[in-house]
Formats: structure tokens, sequence, C-alpha cells
């Protein structure tokens, strides 16, 4: 359904979240604190640096595009 970029969707019956992005912007460096910790100590320097990348697509995804915050 079309709404105009003025209007906020209406958080009806639990099925659209409000848009917080506070808890979006903490749940990203989470994710990507944590990703980078686990690559940091389970791959050899360069690959974890090469990780990085993917690491945060990963994290941007799940805290913006998931829909789950």
């Amino acid at each position: 359904m079309y709404q105009p970029a003025n209007c906020e969707p209406e958080v009806a019956q639990g099925t659209l979240h409000a848009y917080n992005p506070q808890v979006q912007k903490k749940i990203f460096w989470m994710i990507f604190l944590l990703l980078g910790l686990v690559a940091d100590f389970l791959l050899p320097f360069w690959w974890a640096f090469a990780a990085t990348i993917p690491i945060i697509v990963i994290a941007w995804w799940i805290a913006y595009r998931s829909d789950w915050f």
C-alpha cells in the first residue's frame, strides 16, 4: 500500500512497527562489534580485515532493512 512520505505508518494489531532510529543504531553497532570480534579471533588478520565489508552489510541489513526492530 502506498503512503506519502510525510505520513507515518499506523501501528495496528502488531503488523507494522514504529520507526525507532535509536534502537536500530544500537542494534547495528552491537551486531557489527560482535561479528567483528568473532572475525578477529577466528580469522587471520587480513581475512578479518577483508571480512569487515560483509560484516557491515549484514549488520546494516539486520538493523535497518529486516523490519525486526
